[in-house]
């Protein structure tokens, strides 16, 4: 068992495909009540020991912006077309699911919002002014306006 991590980990193998595959392992040893051999102390050690040298964090994926968000609501079906001849199309609600959970995750995730974020934007050029200059500020601290009671 042992000599098969150390392989997966010298192949490449990335941590948590290597834990799938133990997962797998001890998945298929419970129904034989055999012993489970991940928890054997010799294969746990080696497996601490992987996880610590080439565990890595994971990777951020890029944030959706008003572009790519764009695209991809213009890719989600309103309207459910049928390959059957003479049946009319219809409404696609999941298309209208997909639309309202994307608009909503992108509002609500919103890495450009600044002291005018409570004004709802409603056309694309606004959004994407806001874009380019979240682009133009990416890495720099903006200085912080108060407004309000607490700007007096």
């Amino acid at each position: 068992m042992t000599g098969y991590l150390t392989e997966l980990a010298r192949a490449g193998a990335k941590v948590g495909t290597m834990s799938r595959r133990l997962s797998a392992i001890r998945f298929a040893a419970r129904p034989r009540n055999s012993p489970d051999p991940p928890a054997n102390a010799r294969v746990v050690a080696v497996w601490e020991g992987i996880r610590r040298t080439h565990g890595a964090p994971p990777t951020q994926a890029a944030p959706l912006m008003p572009p790519e968000l764009f695209d991809a609501l213009a890719a989600c079906p309103l309207v459910k077309r049928w390959k059957t001849k003479g049946r009319p199309p219809e409404p696609d609600l999941a298309g209208r699911r997909d639309v309202a959970l994307l608009l909503v995750g992108f509002v609500a995730a919103r890495p450009w919002s600044g002291p005018s974020s409570k004004r709802a934007c409603s056309d694309r050029a606004t959004l994407s002014s806001n874009c380019e200059a979240a682009r133009q500020t990416r890495g720099r601290r903006r200085p912080r306006t108060l407004s309000g009671p607490a700007a007096r």
